[in-house]
């Protein structure tokens, strides 16, 4: 088996042909010229068919998103030494105003967009007569008059337990009523030493 091996060897080198791996130019550099270099092989020519050119296929990217608008807010503040302001701000989703005047009065108002999406508005006065205040989302009262044969809470009975330790208690508070009476009317002069 080795004896095959390096016969096959022997054989690939005396068949090869000898190739120049690098040749330089024996002149030396020469100015603007690069110095030659030759290939240790040369790639054999592919008898591999080219693949069709694919058409049809489109490279163009995904279309845009359409823009998002663009969102300002704004804000200011204004005082004086008198202790008069005015001050509020607009957002995206709500706005703000508030002034007070010289006399302490306070009046704004707000709005804003709520977890359902609608605008609700508030507006506030703050002065003399309290705080005051209208909005969109406050509660209102019902409209119509409750009946007058609507059930009404009616008063506990009492249980027949109850009911017999009451009615014991106050035989017992008339006894002591009565013999204070009895009491009061045979002796005058002598106190009752049960009454304070």
């Amino acid at each position: 088996m080795k004896a095959l091996v390096l016969l096959l060897t022997v054989a690939g080198v005396a068949w090869g042909r000898p190739t120049t791996v690098v040749s330089f130019s024996p002149v030396g550099y020469t100015p603007g010229v690069a110095p030659g270099f030759a290939y240790a092989f040369r790639a054999a020519a592919s008898n591999i068919p080219p693949l069709p050119i694919a058409t049809g296929r489109s490279f163009a990217s995904p279309p845009a998103p359409p823009p998002t608008p663009t969102v300002y807010k704004t804000q200011y503040h204004s005082q004086d030494q008198l202790g008069q302001y005015a001050y509020g701000y607009v957002g995206a989703a709500s706005t703000a105003h508030e002034v007070r005047t010289l006399d302490g009065a306070v009046r704004g108002s707000y709005t804003y967009l709520d977890a359902e999406g609608k605008l609700q508005t508030a507006t506030y006065v703050a002065d003399e007569k309290g705080f005051r205040v209208e909005a969109t989302n406050l509660p209102q009262a019902p409209l119509t008059v409750p009946s007058a044969n609507n059930n009404l809470p009616q008063p506990v009975k009492a249980t027949p337990e109850v009911a017999a330790a009451t009615a014991a208690h106050l035989r017992a508070v008339a006894e002591v009523r009565a013999a204070r009476r009895n009491k009061a009317t045979s002796s005058p002069s002598q106190p009752d030493p049960t009454t304070v």
